[in-house]
């Protein structure tokens, strides 16, 4: 599942997204210019975010990344049972 919200219109404040994979590969694709706080799991495999990477049996990574001047968040949390789970920016 790849969940790109690169040119979504985010209003002020917090947005909420939860996004979970029982089997397979989630991507979730952030804007550049919002910040975003990820909580991001899987029961068994491999999560990156931002770059950063666990793997293994309950992999774990929490990242909270601001943007200067934003006053939207995206607050993500993303799981997956068996696989990946990657968090990016957009590319430019």
């Amino acid at each position: 599942l790849e969940l790109d919200l690169s040119n979504v219109a985010l209003a002020a404040g917090d947005t909420e997204v939860d996004a979970n994979v029982g089997i397979g590969e989630l991507t979730v694709i952030v804007p550049n210019d919002v910040a975003v706080d990820v909580d991001a799991s899987a029961s068994a495999g491999e999560v990156t975010v931002f770059g950063r990477s666990e793997s293994g049996v309950d992999a774990e990574l929490s990242r909270s990344v601001g943007t200067l001047g934003s006053d939207r968040t995206l607050r993500i949390d993303a799981h997956v049972g068996l696989g990946d789970v990657v968090v990016e920016r957009e590319t430019p």
